[in-house]
């Protein structure tokens, strides 16, 4: 792209600047960075889901959309991609991957086994997404998962208490005072004697950000200006500063406290920019009295390179800069001020409203609809021109409005690709910044850039000036890679490697060789979902297996990150006025004739509230008592792939686990530690040989050692009985003799493998490494049933708080799409969740069949 495409007017105090006197070195910068993005070109993921939120026992549905970074058109770099089901902890729970075609893959994440409720991370990012720093742009969304509901009269959001212990913590943490200040210099930095606006961000320890007033204070600590935060604890103020640092005084909480501004450089550059809706109005200063060096401002649209402007002081350390929006892309843009050595003085995000866009509009049949009832909705999809748009691929939701939590301005395909993705950290409710385009929304809008602008490009590298080294590939089919090393760390070259996979109903078998440095590949293109392997490794022409370490390198993830305070104390809202809605709904169900439709309490109902208010009890008690719950098998083979030698010693293993088990594994901190296997009391001697056997493992507190809890997975509750021996399937006397003295263990309760008997050993095969080779994740159907009028006295229990989902909806020539479905047991009103991106622009619409307020 020519830096000429836009049209520039730089314009100076008393003097116009002169293209003629573009460096070259300039220029040169200019091509290496247009080549540097054709040459790695970045990804970008978006998931649409069917619901908000989910319970016990729910399936996560989720549409994919992965698209090249520079223009939004569906990416053909990655096939692969990986999904995560991230606990609130930060452990994952689950991982699938979604094979891709032209941009685009869909799949289901199953709670069926979800014991912890709580507000779950899902991430999902491509290999080649990880490939570039320490700190990877990648799709996340935290969703809360609820505690089912056996009756009506449980809460309906309800989260359970934990308390984990630090073994289970793995997300990092910020250390908070009461009320914390973060100051955002325009540019990055301030300089003594040039004026520049100031972004400030306000949070408290225990709620998040805060919404604040103030002054900012002289360098004496006179009130000069008053200061405020405008929207989600966020504010600026323009300040010129000396060469002592200024304060802002803040009063919270009936306490006055003082922040101090970052010390100003004594020399260097400045800039403002005021956002208008047709140009970027940019003035570069610089100190009074500076000279030397050449440089110039270049405008990035993500990687891509747009245009640069060589800025000539000649006359004026004060430089006026107009860039015209007209042919920029929409979304956030980077203004890098540069010097001849492609050294980054200064950086300034901005924000350009998209001028090309689609509307994505929905309608519905009716406003609120009968248990059972059949739904008709329509979607159109229109370009700029309220033209239509054939051939559109959306995914698209109905949800029970009634039942699902709604966020008025939450995240969506738009706002996503063309903000939050850009910006660092998490960005609450991210559609408030596009309800309008008032005045004083644009500023909150441009506060977001100054605060949470990120410098995720090292401009230096895309300048050629630093080499270019991915950490890898990327991925056009799914491979796993290994290598092989004996057990004293050397590579073994040219070993034949046989690997034998198998499920319920298929088994695999293949063999390759090791390249001269111990390394192989599998394929794994035509693979679905998970199988149980043996890799063996063997000199050709040997008798026996080599005896040798297998690595698998297939543990990339992104970081951790910390989950924001407004993640995990969500702000639900109300779409409709909830008085007229239930008058609304009682006048609606009043005209329904028949009253056969009405639920009746009988006998059996109320003792199953008995039984289902006794089991809730027991439940929240043994949440209490939990201290670590741990995915053994996942952590064995991660130290096997990372080339480790896992001694089979169940003590020792659960000490690296958790420290707090001593490394003989008797004891939890001065707690003697007992074991339960499938909930049988067993000895540790008797688990020697059976650690390829353990699935997962829960510490709890065992306050008589004399009780085996029972997970159901159909009512997600905890039954509690006896605990028996594993071998003789009696009360063991020594445990009854404990009990009585009220001694406290902690437990250690391993879930074993189907096929595990208590009678065998299970010790590795000299030479082979068993392991769980995963492939792509098999999608399956969403579940949408259809009722007729002679079904409605069936006792259908129908609770389904999604009621259609389809990830490949299509319009037809008039952009239109019809969705039929029917609702499930309770009047309610529908909420129609549609989104896709046609021809690089994204478009989203939420839309309740219900409106009055």
């Amino acid at each position: 792209m020519s830096k000429r495409l836009l049209t520039i007017v730089i314009a100076a105090v008393g003097c116009l600047a002169v293209f003629a006197q573009t460096p070259t070195v300039f220029d040169n910068y200019f091509a290496q960075a247009q080549a540097y993005a054709r040459a790695f070109p970045r990804e970008k993921v978006y998931l649409h889901f069917d619901n908000t939120s989910y319970y016990q026992g729910d399936t996560i549905w989720f549409k994919a959309y992965v698209l090249t970074a520079a223009d939004n058109m569906p990416s053909k770099i990655s096939k692969p991609l990986y999904v995560e089901f991230v606990d609130q902890l930060g452990n994952v729970m689950d991982r699938q991957i979604v094979k891709l075609e032209n941009g685009e893959g869909h799949g289901q994440i199953s709670l069926a086994n979800t014991f912890f409720t709580g507000y779950y991370e899902v991430r999902a990012y491509t290999k080649w997404m990880l490939a570039f720093g320490d700190d990877p742009q990648y799709f996340s969304r935290t969703l809360p998962v609820y505690r089912k509901r056996i009756n009506n009269d449980e809460q309906r959001r309800s989260i359970a208490t934990y308390r984990m212990d630090k073994s289970m913590k793995q997300r990092p943490v910020e250390d908070l005072k009461d009320l914390n200040v973060r100051f955002f210099p325009e540019g990055g930095h301030l300089v003594e004697g040039i004026p520049s606006v100031v972004g400030f961000e306000t949070l408290s320890e225990d709620s998040g950000w805060v919404n604040v007033n103030g002054y900012l204070l002289s360098e004496s600590g006179e009130r000069i200006l008053p200061v405020s935060t405008t929207h989600d604890g966020m504010g600026s103020f323009t300040y010129t500063p000396g060469e002592k640092p200024a304060s802002v005084e803040i009063s919270y909480n009936g306490k006055t406290r003082r922040f101090k501004l970052p010390k100003a450089q004594p020399a260097g550059y400045g800039i403002t920019v005021n956002v208008r809706e047709e140009s970027l109005d940019v003035t570069v200063s610089r100190s009074a009295g500076m000279t030397g060096g050449d440089v110039a401002l270049f405008l990035f649209s993500g990687l891509t390179p747009r245009t640069y402007v060589p800025v000539d002081f000649s006359g004026s350390d004060v430089r006026r800069i107009k860039i015209l929006t007209a042919d920029l892309p929409g979304g956030v843009v980077r203004l890098a001020l540069v010097n001849s050595s492609g050294e980054p003085l200064l950086d300034r995000f901005c924000y350009v409203y998209p001028k090309d866009t689609l509307r994505l509009s929905a309608t519905a049949d009716n406003d609120l609809y009968a248990p059972f009832g059949k739904a008709e909705c329509r979607l159109r999809l229109t370009d700029a021109a309220d033209k239509p748009v054939a051939g559109a691929r959306l995914s698209v939701a109905v949800r029970d409005a009634l039942d699902m939590d709604y966020m008025q301005y939450d995240n969506n395909i738009f706002t996503d690709l063309l903000l939050t993705s850009e910006l660092k950290g998490y960005i609450h409710q991210p559609g408030f910044y596009f309800a309008d385009r008032s005045p004083a929304r644009r500023k909150m809008l441009d506060n977001l850039m100054l605060i949470r602008g990120w410098r995720r490009y090292d401009v230096q590298e895309c300048f050629g000036l630093k080499p270019a080294e991915p950490k890898y590939l990327p991925e056009p089919n799914l491979n796993l890679y290994g290598h092989i090393d004996s057990w004293y760390g050397k590579a073994q070259a040219d070993i034949g490697i046989t690997v034998m996979a198998h499920n319920d109903s298929v088994t695999v078998m293949g063999s390759t060789r090791a390249d001269s440095l111990g390394n192989f590949v599998i394929p794994l293109d035509d693979f679905y979902g998970k199988m149980e392997a043996l890799i063996q490794t063997r000199r050709d022409g040997k008798k026996y297996n080599r005896n040798a370490l297998v690595s698998l390198f297939r543990n990339f993830e992104p970081p951790l990150r910390r989950l924001d305070w407004y993640e995990l104390n969500p702000e639900w809202s109300q779409p409709a006025d909830t008085a007229r809605l239930d008058a609304d709904i009682d006048a609606f169900e009043d005209s329904l004739a028949g009253d056969e439709k009405i639920l009746r309490l009988g006998e059996v109902v109320v003792k199953a509230k008995y039984r289902n208010k006794r089991l809730l009890q027991d439940t929240e008690k043994f949440e209490r008592d939990i201290l670590g719950f741990y995915n053994i098998r996942q952590y064995v083979d991660r130290l096997r792939d990372n080339g480790k030698l896992v001694v089979d010693d169940i003590g020792y293993l659960m000490h690296t686990i958790n420290d707090r088990i001593n490394r003989e594994g008797t004891l939890y901190g001065v707690n003697e530690l007992r074991y339960s296997a499938n909930g049988k009391e067993i000895d540790q001697v008797h688990l020697v040989g059976c650690i390829d056997m353990i699935e997962t493992a829960m510490l709890y507190m065992d306050h008589t050692g004399m009780r085996a809890f029972k997970f159901s997975d159909k009512d997600f509750r905890v039954d509690v009985d006896e605990l028996r021996d594993i071998y003789t399937g009696q009360v063991r006397m020594d445990t009854v003799s404990m009990a009585g003295l009220r001694k406290l263990f902690v437990r250690c309760a391993f879930q074993m493998q189907e096929r595990w008997n208590a009678g065998k050993s299970y010790k590795p095969t000299h030479g082979i490494r068993k392991t769980e080779i995963q492939g792509y994740s098999v999608p399956a159907e969403f579940y949408s049933p259809q009722y007729s009028e002679k079904m409605l006295n069936d006792g259908i229990d129908d609770r389904r708080r999604t009621l259609y989902w389809n990830p490949e909806v299509v319009t037809d020539e008039n952009g239109e799409a019809v969705i039929e479905c029917f609702n499930s047991r309770n009047t309610t009103y529908m909420n129609v969740s549609a989104e896709t991106v046609a021809g690089g622009k994204p478009a989203s619409v939420s839309f309740n069949t219900y409106s009055g307020r």
